[in-house]
């Protein structure tokens, strides 16, 4: 750990913002450690894609010391409860879905928060909202500002991703690809797996994009290869999701129908296998093969996954097929019957 004593302990406590002219104070928090121990009552004062910059002692008192933690030395930084009133509710009105007044109370928060993290998070989450709005040119400036001032900031692999998706939906299929490219390429050096899951996904997205559906099954069933199921549960199912979806687009059901058995059976999340038997049960539905597609869309909806949007689909899909099977002469009254069952079972 570095230990840097005043007087460079001045430029800690006075961080310039240029939005309001305010200065930046260091905020309460606890830094875990990646050998299971806390540094508990930091004060920090930045934190980066490379470190967390942070006080020991009362910043205000008499003998307090900067101090520093590289990346790769700790796990995460917990901040106390935020503090800006507007950030606050932010938070709270993003949550009720009203989409509006979040977004007022977070420009707001950008002019008014004196903790790095909350003005960090007010800007990504602008950004989101302002997206989900369609307002991409006001969602990107967001995060140009975001990353102008903060160039290296610990959310840079979500604005990366947020601008990607961004640019995307903008048709701006190259710059896309580049984010989600230099996504892919740092997620180690920016200790970011989830970032280098969607840059592996961007990428894909873009040729799916462009309707090339065998490239971007390729270009997955190659960066898949590359991952471990135990190393990496979450990235190699949405990996491997995203694959059987192209293949099946690509004309070869038969290998998609293989990949979405391969990740339903698989040791990753509940989550991701129940979205494994859902499109499976679709798939099968649509094929006209009732009984067994039946059966994937009862697992999609009863397996016990904590997403209740595919739990319901699942339940509507199931209900959807015993109606067929029950008007299918081509299949037994007695097995007909037992379907019902199964049906009020549901």
């Amino acid at each position: 750990m570095k230990r840097t004593s005043l007087p460079l302990l001045a430029a800690c406590l006075l961080l310039p913002f240029a939005a309001s002219g305010a200065a930046l104070e260091p905020a309460p928090a606890t830094i875990i450690l990646t050998d299971g121990s806390q540094v508990a009552n930091a004060w920090v004062t930045s934190e980066t894609i490379d470190q967390v910059e942070f006080i020991l002692g009362d910043p205000k008192g008499a003998h307090p010391v900067a101090s520093t933690k590289p990346r790769s030395k700790y796990v995460r930084v917990d901040y106390t409860a935020a503090e800006d009133p507007s950030f606050q509710r932010g938070e709270v009105l993003r949550v009720q879905k009203e989409a509006d007044k979040a977004i007022e109370q977070y420009r707001k928060a950008l002019t008014t928060a004196k903790y790095q993290w909350e003005l960090v998070s007010s800007s990504v989450a602008l950004a989101d909202l302002l997206g989900r709005q369609k307002k991409v040119d006001e969602a990107l400036a967001a995060l140009k500002e975001l990353t102008d001032r903060f160039p290296t900031t610990v959310k840079l692999p979500e604005a990366t991703w947020r601008r990607a998706d961004l640019k995307l939906a903008k048709g701006d299929n190259d710059g896309a690809a580049a984010d989600y490219a230099l996504l892919a390429k740092n997620a180690e050096a920016w200790g970011s797996p989830e970032g280098g899951m969607r840059g592996i996904l961007g990428q894909a997205q873009v040729l799916r994009a462009a309707k090339k559906f065998p490239e971007a099954a390729a270009f997955l069933a190659a960066a898949l290869g590359r991952i471990k199921v135990d190393e990496d549960p979450t990235a190699w199912a949405n990996i491997g999701l995203a694959m059987a979806g192209d293949l099946i687009a690509a004309g070869k059901a038969d290998d998609g129908l293989a990949a979405l058995r391969h990740v339903a059976y698989a040791p990753v999340a509940v989550e991701s296998q129940c979205r494994a038997h859902l499109e499976w049960a679709r798939q099968l539905a649509a094929a006209g093969k009732l009984t067994v597609a039946f059966d994937h869309a009862v697992l999609a909806a009863k397996l016990g996954s904590n997403e209740r949007e595919v739990e319901m689909a699942g339940d509507k899909l199931a209900r959807e097929i015993s109606a067929k099977i029950d008007k299918d002469s081509t299949i037994s009254n007695e097995d007909r019957a037992e379907y019902r069952k199964y049906l009020g079972a549901l």
